[in-house]
């Protein structure tokens, strides 16, 4: 009878273990799910002569999965520049790791009015890959506005940048 008693016990203790591994899997699962639905992605301004806008702009938290947009303000000031300046991504690659679907609209500081629009080869029927535009050659601020959605495997640790070029 008491190795009966003693194997009981046994199992009663392997069965603690059991679900103290369970519990601790959990918890690192939930851990890098927390981590991974908070990844920053930094967006790096990049300028061309004559051309100035904040070194970078902060996406925030966003996780796989997110539909979104988000307004930057004054992310580019045209200075004297009054001949045709073109938008593009400057590395697809960064953007689609990131984005399933990503359309990015220069709009005149304030007014909501496109001047110019670049998305995604095939994720946007009304914006193309680069876009060209002449600001007036006085000094004027543009804004963004970012519409997305983050893909569901969406890699940590990119930087995301677009080319200015006149």
């Amino acid at each position: 009878m008491s190795k009966l008693v003693k194997l009981v016990k046994g199992l009663s203790n392997g069965k603690k273990l059991l679900v103290l591994v369970l519990i601790v899997a959990i918890l690192v699962g939930a851990a890098y799910a927390a981590i991974r639905l908070l990844q920053v992605y930094t967006y790096r301004v990049a300028t061309t002569a004559g051309l100035s806008g904040p070194t970078t702009l902060d996406f925030g938290p966003i996780g796989p999965g997110t539909i979104g947009s988000q307004t930057f303000l004054s992310v580019l000031d045209t200075g004297t520049v009054n001949t045709p300046i073109t938008i593009a991504f400057s590395d697809p690659a960064s953007w689609s790791s990131v984005f399933q679907v990503v359309v990015l609209h220069v709009k005149l500081h304030g007014s909501g009015t496109d001047v110019a629009c670049i998305s995604l080869p095939g994720t946007s029927s009304t914006c193309t890959a680069g876009a060209t535009f002449t600001p007036p050659g006085t000094s004027t601020d543009y804004d963004y506005l970012v519409t997305y959605t983050v893909s569901g495997l969406a890699t940590a640790g990119q930087t995301l940048q677009t080319t200015w070029s006149g």
